[in-house]
């Protein structure tokens, strides 16, 4: 068949891969990006990516004239008969496929058509190779080509996936497993068929769905298989078995489509394809309501291979590291999600001294999407980077090895660190011989090491890491150098023991009140035995405590911080999340003075133990002063401001409004202090009485009177636009807020709440969302102008404020506006992170230097 002329847009694997393919094989192929460095290197034969054989065939090809670069489309499609998007598909803000790069090249493509002739045949294809998901083609591709075409142009489209493994991907593209073609259009399938000619076989044809949905299901299958292999060794080991003998023996059932490339026990699976195809495929169950626990499954295993590697490092209790290998496999240079940019990230993060050696990565060269994923995870990678691996092991204690090539193995027999942890299994017999200690491919010997100083911090009323200020707290921690453990009641998924994030957390089952004050008093008690006895359990796995941290409510826990101060001289923290004694004023206004008065006693006692009081806002802070007796040196104000990286709107999803105009949201605790009830009824006035069908209601969160507030939602009437999801993941919560007109903060107005800071006020300016709230002293400090204040406890006042608020979208847009730059510039943790961090660390006796510090607070608090 005579040769095509191809264009081939986007220049990352996939294109270079397929660009060089296809001219080695007599096409004329003009691949098209946007970076001219790229462009520029391909000109001069050279690679932009690294991947085995693809330079010499690029270098080949481009001396034969059989490929060229450009960033002109035009030059591209002028006369060709193809053009093959291979443009890249991240990952969006909440899991969802960003679809930008292929939009902009079908549209670079369609106005290509304006200017320049057509093939000598007429007819154009447009092939998606990139994976997308299914919809994609009909959707997204085929509808820019709807509108009349230039004289003498037609367009058919298809989706033809590609199977190219980084590492092998010349191989991979001239022996495929298959060759698929999802296409309505038979002029399209006749191309692919000349395209593909050289391999020998037809392409399958499929519907144009189940070729964009193939790739997902390999992807995935893949990832389930690395997870799977590595569950086995994590079970295996601890009898004594050698999960890679079983499994050399379990890849001998070849007949079931058993791949040993993935079927190994090793590290975490990471790269390009993998975790973005799992978040997209989880994102499209997600938005169909569908379970996917599967794949949910497979992202906890992969991330607890990753956290248990951190913690055996972590064990060893040895400062210097050396990890041999960065990029997410070997012969590669993409560090795009890689698992050993991440497991460096977060070994940085826990203080290490981390030296990195890789053959092949080299800062200049990296490019793209590449380039910017390594800026944002390790901007300092020049730094850390040595040029060979006797260079990395030089002073090292432990060694890291995620690829084990020849060098590697030499230094690794020469230099003999304390301690080696084998990532893939790969290092050989001899190495692996050496005396090491029970575990996962690990050697090690003993050796003197500076302790980490650790944290200790008990929390009574919500588990990790749904309690957002003690998980920022943690992070925190981690990345001052610290050893943190957390010791909590369960949450809906937790274990009793696990790790999350490089976080120890011991967990144990709660027992509910039943809302009397002797239930208050049977559940504190409960918790108090509880926490004690896995206190006791964390300091016997793990030795002394330096430094415990108590959260309130309530104020029990200052029993423990005597007895820890007794026997190790363990320092306290109290952490003060909340007023007990107008907690108890606030649930019973009526109640007896005897309840009070303990809770005043308890109050000053856990202040009284304590050496260090952080408060949530001023008003605490006087509390602290005044009731509990502290110097004002000896109490902090540390916000519990939101993070904007990870607080910020995304896409909105309009169904979520459920074919209601206006969507209105509530995110937090429904407990009896918190007003839900209010905007039940604020909801009733606004649907019934004002006759305001347009706006619809999401409320988000639980608690303790969150079956009556349903049984409430339904007496009224309001099934159809009141929405009560219970606790929900942090990605639905996102996409409820990202596609929300407004927040509620519907706290009234009670001895606690008046004086509180209410997180969630503070988590609807970080989605720039502007607040309706009652008129609360704190409330107003939080939320400035990025709030309307409605007369306290009035439900038709505050339904009166949603309604004009709805009612006036410019005032809604500058509201939303301020209030997100207020949490950016003021109230984000960033700017709280130094000072709660200065408190650890004066308490631990620990110093830094300037350059060690925390970011300074940068603005006014609030």
């Amino acid at each position: 068949m005579p040769p095509m002329q191809v264009a081939v847009f986007g220049l990352g694997y996939v294109g270079c891969v397929t660009a060089a393919g296809l001219a080695s094989v007599g096409h004329r192929v003009v691949g098209v990006d946007v970076d001219q460095l790229k462009v520029d290197m391909i000109r001069d034969g050279r690679s932009p990516v690294v991947e085995p054989g693809v330079e010499e065939l690029i270098a080949d090809t481009v001396s034969r004239g059989l490929l060229r670069a450009t960033t002109d489309s035009r030059e591209a499609i002028a006369h060709a008969d193809v053009s093959l998007v291979c443009v890249g598909t991240p990952s969006g803000a909440h899991g969802e496929t960003d679809l930008g790069y292929i939009a902009r090249a079908v549209a670079d493509i369609r106005a290509a058509m304006d200017e320049v002739a057509p093939p000598a045949s007429g007819h154009h294809t447009v092939v998606v190779r990139s994976t997308v998901p299914p919809g994609t083609v009909d959707g997204v591709v085929s509808p820019a080509f709807a509108d009349p075409l230039p004289h003498g142009w037609s367009v058919g489209t298809a989706m033809v996936p590609e199977f190219l493994r980084e590492g092998s991907g010349v191989d991979d593209f001239a022996h495929p497993p298959f060759l698929v073609a999802g296409t309505d259009d038979q002029a399209a399938l006749d191309a692919m068929t000349r395209l593909f000619a050289f391999l020998g076989r037809p392409p399958r044809h499929v519907s144009v769905g189940t070729a964009e949905g193939l790739k997902y299901a390999c992807n995935a299958f893949h990832a389930a298989k690395i997870s799977f292999a590595n569950e086995m060794a994590r079970v295996l080991r601890f009898h004594g078995v050698d999960s890679r003998e079983v499994m050399d023996v379990f890849c001998e059932d070849d007949k079931l489509n058993i791949s040993r490339a993935y079927l190994r026990p090793g590290f975490a699976f990471g790269g390009s394809c993998l975790p973005k195809d799992l978040r997209s495929l989880q994102h499209m169950a997600r938005t169909s309501g569908v379970d996917v626990p599967l794949l949910a499954g497979t992202w906890q295993t992969n991330e607890l291979v990753i956290s248990e590697v951190v913690d055996r490092v972590v064990a060893l209790g040895r400062r210097r590291v050396a990890l041999l290998g960065l990029s997410f496999k070997s012969n590669t240079d993409d560090l795009r999600e890689s698992p050993n940019v991440e497991l460096a990230e977060r070994l940085m993060g826990k203080g290490f001294e981390l030296r990195v050696y890789d053959p092949i990565i080299n800062p200049e060269r990296l490019v793209g999407a590449n380039r910017r994923h390594v800026e944002a995870k390790l901007p300092h990678l020049n730094r850390l980077l040595v040029c060979r691996p006797e260079d990395a092991l030089a002073d090292a204690d432990v060694a890291v090895v995620a690829h084990a090539g020849v060098p590697v193995r030499e230094a690794l027999l020469e230099r003999r660190p304390a301690a080696i942890i084998d990532l893939q299994g790969d290092l050989g017999s001899t190495i692996e011989s050496l005396p090491r200690l029970p575990g996962h491919r690990m050697v090690t010997s003993p050796a003197p090491h500076d302790r980490t100083p650790r944290v200790l911090i008990v929390i009574q009323n919500l588990h990790v890491p749904f309690d957002r200020r003690v998980w920022l707290e943690c992070q925190s921690l981690l990345r001052a150098g610290y050893d943190v453990t957390v010791v909590c009641p369960a949450g809906p998924q937790s274990r009793p023991h696990e790790v999350i994030d490089g976080v120890e957390v011991f967990t144990y089952r709660p027992r509910p009140s039943d809302g009397t004050t002797r239930g208050f008093v049977t559940e504190y008690l409960y918790s108090f035995l509880a926490t004690a006895r896995l206190v006791l359990r964390a300091r016997r796995r793990r030795g002394r405590i330096d430094v415990l941290q108590a959260c309130n409510p309530p104020d029990i826990f200052w029993p423990l911080a005597r007895w820890l101060r007794l026997r190790d001289g363990t320092r306290f923290v109290f952490d003060h999340h909340d007023l007990c004694p107008e907690l108890y004023r606030s649930r019973f206004p009526d109640g007896r003075r005897l309840p009070l008065r303990a809770l005043l006693f308890l109050e000053r006692a856990t202040f009284r133990a304590a050496d260090a009081v952080t408060s949530t806002n001023d008003s605490y802070a006087s509390v602290a002063r005044t009731r509990g007796g502290k110097a004002a040196q000896d109490v902090t104000v540390v916000r519990t401001g939101p993070d904007p990286d990870r607080l910020k709107a995304g896409p909105a999803e309009p169904g979520l409004r459920r074919g209601h105009r206006h969507l209105v949201a509530y995110l937090g605790v429904m407990g009896p202090q918190d007003g839900v009830d209010i905007v039940l009824d604020a909801a009733h006035h606004i649907v019934n009485e004002l006759g305001r069908t347009d706006i619809a209601f999401t409320l988000l969160g639980g608690g303790d009177c969150y079956p009556d507030l349903v049984r409430q939602r339904d007496r009224l009437g309001l099934g159809e636009h009141v929405v009560m999801t219970g606790r929900v993941p942090d990605a639905t919560v996102s996409s409820v807020l990202s596609t929300a007109d407004l927040g509620l903060s519907p706290d009234p107005r009670n001895p606690l709440n008046d004086v509180s800071t209410m997180n969630k006020t503070m988590e609807y300016m970080a989605f720039g969302l502007p607040v309706v709230a009652f008129d609360l002293v704190e409330t107003r400090v939080s939320a400035g102008p990025a709030a309307v204040y409605a007369r306290p406890n009035d439900v038709e006042a505050f339904a009166a404020a949603i309604v004009d608020l709805l009612d006036d979208p410019q005032a809604r847009a500058t509201m939303g506006r301020l209030g997100r730059e207020r949490v950016v510039d003021e109230l984000a943790w960033q700017h709280q992170e130094k000072a709660y961090v200065g408190v650890v660390d004066r308490l631990a006796g620990v110093r830094r230097a300037a350059a060690e510090q925390p970011a300074a607070p940068v603005g006014r608090g609030a």
